[in-house]
């Protein structure tokens, strides 16, 4: 099937490129002797895990439950999951999923330190060889989201190795805040303020006492800083499968390196400034830039176009300003690249491939987050 035969809007995945980004990004890893776990909230999709498996992944970041279940019920484990867990069911769901193969879980604070504790000592009581529960601790390297002070380091790792049932094994940062940077040079300054918090944290736990066997930290845009970095063993970028427009901006990467796109039909041209496409926030999201750092004017790239500027979206359609002479005109399909892929893959059920302008195949996404049946 032709890409002009689809019925849009359409989530495309060019799959000769994804495959080069993967294997890319691991070479970079084995390059520098890291550990490469993926970010599997970009995708959610096992079939590109498998795809970062088969290229020497050594396991995944995942960013909820489901993703953790799916994940570890495929045998594509280890899993570590990037955030807390508080409140008893999710607790005890987590626990059950730490059953099914190693799940490294993450904390900030003794809240949820001294939570977990309780919830694993409550099943250890049902299951006489419950093994302890690895944890990460987050350190805050300046994104200001989770994650303590790296100064405070030592004193929350006395905490956790008084916690029975835990067992702290590394410490974890995500730099989120290189999305706000305006060019390369604040991209590697970014890198370096995570780095120097790393080390700070792991100062702090010697000086109590305490090591840790892994430093996990992780962003596309801080790939390369990061992998060249000796007190970083582990590494776990997520968006480098797909890339898109906020890689483009601060990567300087060329659009034809952006695996991930949707597909659009032009459906109306009012006036001769202005056209509007089947595709809107439903399908492309409304962020623009990751953690809602509003570094780009528009919702995305029309790919071959810059002419044209998608300027606003609502939920099923989306507005393009005509900036100068173009020949699109109503009933023709665009490409976009979205802003952030990240969103943008979790709006479709299934992702068509893509290769020499013909589709050849369809991934699920299969670690959406689902319904609680159980309710």
């Amino acid at each position: 099937m032709e890409l002009k035969d689809l019925q849009t809007p359409c989530w495309l995945v060019d799959q000769h490129r994804l495959q080069e980004n993967i294997e890319e990004f691991q070479r970079v890893a084995e390059k520098h002797k890291k550990q490469l776990w993926p970010m599997i909230k970009t995708h959610k999709c096992s079939t590109i895990a498998r795809l970062q498996k088969a290229a020497g992944a050594q396991g995944f970041l995942a960013g909820t439950l489901q993703e953790c279940q799916v994940l570890l019920e495929q045998e594509l484990g280890p899993v570590m999951f990037a955030y807390p867990v508080a409140g008893e069911p999710n607790l005890r769901r987590v626990l059950e999923i730490g059953r099914m193969g190693r799940l490294i879980l993450s904390v900030d604070g003794e809240a949820n330190v001294r939570m977990l504790s309780e919830a694993w000592q409550s099943q250890k009581k049902d299951t006489s060889n419950l093994p302890e529960q690895e944890v990460l601790m987050i350190i805050d390297s300046g994104l200001h989201r989770f994650g303590i002070q790296p100064e405070l380091a030592g004193s929350l790792g006395r905490y956790i190795d008084q916690m029975q049932g835990l067992k702290l094994i590394g410490i974890s940062t995500h730099p989120g805040q290189v999305y706000g940077a305006k060019n390369c040079f604040e991209v590697l300054q970014t890198a370096m303020d995570e780095a120097a918090a790393m080390k700070t944290a792991i100062a702090s736990l010697k000086r109590a006492g305490l090591a840790v066997a892994f430093v996990a930290t992780g962003s596309t845009p801080t790939f390369t800083a990061d992998a060249e970095e000796d007190v970083i063993n582990i590494l776990r970028p997520g968006n480098y499968v797909f890339f898109d427009q906020d890689q483009i901006r601060l990567m300087e990467i060329p659009e034809s390196q952006c695996a991930l796109t949707v597909l659009a039909t032009v459906i109306a041209k009012p006036s001769l400034d202005r056209m509007l496409i089947d595709a809107g926030s439903k399908c492309l999201a409304l962020d623009q830039g990751a953690h809602g750092i509003a570094a780009v004017s528009d919702y995305g790239r029309i790919i071959g176009h810059p002419e044209l500027k998608l300027e606003k979206l609502s939920e099923e359609v989306g507005k393009i300003i005509i900036t100068g002479s173009t020949t699109v005109k109503v009933g023709d399909q665009l490409r976009i690249i979205p802003n952030h892929a990240c969103p943008v893959a979790n709006l479709s059920d299934r992702l068509l491939l893509v290769r020499d302008g013909r589709v050849t195949g369809a991934w699920s996404v299969d670690m959406k987050m689902k319904s609680n049946h159980s309710l």
